[in-house]
């Protein structure tokens, strides 16, 4: 459930990028609400707020025809097309806030 909420956010933030772009996770909220049960289940993200960089995202979880199941609020970085570009982006956050070792994976790779 998570991941489908995960992805929702990242495709909400990724409509906004620029062509090559890419975004990362920094962190977010689920919630589950109740149980997702059915042959279908609908995933629908949304931007709350775009920065330059820092991209906050919204996404729900509905069995078709039901109730809310689930619920995602978190925050999205902007981030350029290649793992190295990346690296160095993930740098310039996370070491100010004491990370030391990280680990970046693009598709690309």
């Amino acid at each position: 459930m998570t991941s489908a909420l995960d992805s929702a956010c990242g495709y909400a933030a990724l409509s906004l990028m620029p062509e090559g772009a890419g975004v990362l996770t920094l962190e977010f909220k689920t919630n589950l609400l109740a149980p997702a049960r059915g042959e279908e289940l609908i995933a629908r993200g949304r931007v709350v707020r775009a920065g330059r960089t820092i991209t906050v995202c919204q996404a729900l979880v509905c069995p078709a025809g039901r109730w809310l199941a689930s619920r995602l609020r978190g925050c999205r970085f902007a981030a350029e097309a290649n793992a190295a570009q990346w690296q160095r982006q993930a740098a310039a956050w996370l070491v100010p806030l004491g990370f030391r070792k990280w680990e970046v994976y693009a598709d690309d790779r």
